[in-house]
C-alpha cells in the first residue's frame, strides 16, 4: 500500500429558528453558510497505527495538537485532554459503525474557515467529514 492524500469540505450552518433546542428534538430551521471546515488526511503505511492530529482556527492558528496510537486511539500527547477525549469517543464510534478504520501512519489536518465561537458548526463539520 502507497501513500494515499485525501481532502473534504464541509459548509457551516446558520441555525435561524429551533437554535440549539434541535438537540433535544426541536424543529430548526437552519441555511448553510459558505464558510465551514477542511480535512485533509494523508495515510502512510506504517506496521504501527497512529493518528497525528493537528487543528486550525480560521486565522492560522494551531488550536488542537494530540497524537493517538493503536486500535484503541491511546491518547499519546494532546495540547487539551477534553478535546482528544472527544476526538477519541469520535474515532471509537467511527470504527463500530464502519468495521474498519485505516491503518497505518494517519496525518489527519482540519482547517476553521470561521471562529470556534461563532455556532457555524466546527463539530458537525468534523463529524461530516470524518463520515
Amino acid at each position: 500500500m502507497k501513500s494515499q492524500n485525501q481532502s473534504f469540505q464541509a459548509h457551516g450552518k446558520l441555525l435561524l429558528a429551533g437554535e440549539y433546542f434541535v438537540l433535544d428534538g426541536a424543529t430548526a430551521f437552519a441555511v448553510p453558510t459558505r464558510l465551514g471546515q477542511s480535512l485533509n488526511i494523508q495515510t502512510t503505511p506504517s506496521e504501527t497505527s497512529t493518528i497525528q492530529w493537528e487543528g486550525f482556527d480560521y486565522q492560522g492558528n494551531i488550536w488542537i495538537e494530540a497524537l493517538f496510537a493503536g486500535a484503541d486511539f491511546q491518547v499519546v500527547h494532546s495540547s487539551s485532554h477534553p478535546v482528544s477525549t472527544r476526538l477519541r469517543e469520535i474515532f471509537l464510534a467511527a470504527q463500530r459503525l464502519d468495521g474498519i478504520f485505516p491503518q497505518g501512519r494517519i496525518t489527519a489536518q482540519t482547517q476553521l474557515d470561521f471562529p470556534r465561537d461563532w455556532g457555524l458548526g466546527s463539530s458537525s463539520t468534523l463529524i461530516y467529514s470524518l463520515a
